[in-house]
């Protein structure tokens, strides 16, 4: 399947796409981000800016998509406002240790991790610390926010502890035995039900709620670490790994059903879906964003036998620094369904990065000519790879509008 290529000429670590309009924001090595407009043939750069000293490792648009937040290396959290394009809150060493995830707490407030396995809260109405919690001693790689049974936050750790905090309570709600293994990612699947957990062994753990102890089921079928996950469904993911691979992987029964692309064997840092569930955004170190058309997934209904067409549509049921100008490309290199041999993966752990991690990967592609868009090939089912077989008191007012 054809991609469009949004070539960025840094090493892209995080990219998100805003909730209501058809705009992507993507953070770089050098501390930059940059938000782009995807609604014409060809995605054009919108704005830029270089907030912070060292990389960008996480951006996420504010809910009602005002602002966007984003955090770095250089230990420091901003809340900007895409209007002005300039900073609407910034706190500077808001965390000790470079920042390596955040996340969107609903209006009034944003949650944020770091390399030590610390997890800090802010109130944005007061413009400070609400909580902190430190349950685990590896960084933080992912985490999850939901509102199902009570306000929680899932953090998943490069310990191998999965953490599950009560934010109305202020304390740890469960925390898992160690897997022996770090886990990269999380989703939320099955009504709530199930939390996803993708690990750099390439296994997809499988948590029940409310049972955090151990995970209930593993998902195989992925050769190297699996550092991003996003719903497509109520019960299909999509996973972007190490090898460069984009995979759809039903969750039970458990099955890895096919590809959407690649990034011709370079790590897949991040994965992002638009509102719609349309758009699929994947970054890697190629110094690329592409962008992959998955409409044709909501036409198609997972069943025991694998994908097929859904007839009666119930699938739905389920569910500020210039710089180089980049250029929109079509994808010449489209994903393969054949499986790549071990001799060519890179192998690859998930980031854990300094002060000193500034460094410029050049595109292992050529370029195509400005402004050319491919035309879309035609939408068919992925091809099938595998055979059958301690808490800091916060306000008591703080969560009390969510």
């Amino acid at each position: 399947m054809a991609s469009k290529v949004v070539r960025v000429h840094q090493q892209p670590f995080s990219v998100h796409f805003h909730p209501t309009k058809q705009l992507f924001a993507v953070g770089l090595i050098n501390g930059q981000i940059k938000i782009y407009d995807f609604a014409g043939d060809a995605p054009c750069k919108a704005s830029s800016a270089r907030p912070h000293a060292d990389a960008c490792r996480a951006v996420r648009f504010s809910p009602a998509g005002t602002g966007l937040f984003s955090a770095g290396s250089d230990c420091s959290l901003q809340l900007r406002d895409l209007e002005s394009n300039k900073p609407a809150w910034r706190k500077k060493g808001a965390h000790e240790t470079p920042i390596n995830a955040i996340v969107e707490l609903e209006e009034i407030g944003v949650g944020s991790g770091d390399d030590s396995g610390v997890v800090k809260l802010w109130d944005l109405r007061t413009r400070k610390l609400a909580l902190q919690f430190q349950e685990n001693t590896d960084f933080i790689a992912d985490m999850l926010y939901t509102q199902h049974k009570g306000n929680t936050l899932a953090v998943a750790s490069g310990d191998g502890c999965l953490s599950v905090f009560d934010l109305r309570a202020g304390r740890l709600f469960a925390r898992s035995d160690p897997l022996d293994d770090e886990l990269l990612s999380l989703a939320l699947l099955k009504g709530g039900r199930k939390l996803i957990c993708g690990c750099q062994s390439g296994t997809v753990g499988i948590f029940s709620w409310g049972d955090f102890g151990d995970v209930s089921d593993r998902l195989l079928g992925h050769p190297e670490s699996v550092d991003a996950i996003v719903p497509i469904s109520d019960d299909v993911i999509l996973t972007g790994s190490s090898d460069g691979m984009i995979r759809v992987v039903g969750v039970h029964p458990n099955k890895v059903l096919g590809l959407v692309g690649d990034h011709e064997d370079l790590p897949v840092e991040e994965l992002a879906i638009d509102s719609g569930k349309t758009t699929l955004a994947s970054c890697s170190h190629d110094n690329t964003v592409r962008l992959w058309d998955v409409e044709y997934l909501q036409g198609l209904k997972f069943t025991s036998k694998g994908l097929v067409a859904d007839t009666n549509s119930d699938c739905d049921d389920d569910e500020s620094s210039g710089d180089e100008d980049s250029d929109a490309e079509p994808d010449a290199g489209a994903a393969s369904t054949e499986e790549k041999s071990e001799s060519q993966r890179l192998p690859h752990g998930k980031r854990k990065l300094t002060s000193g991690d500034q460094g410029n990967h050049e595109p292992a592609s050529s370029s195509v000519d400005d402004g050319h868009v491919e035309t879309p090939v035609e939408r068919k089912a992925p091809r099938q790879l595998v055979n059958k077989n301690a808490a800091i008191k916060m306000p008591s007012d703080f969560f009390g509008d969510l």
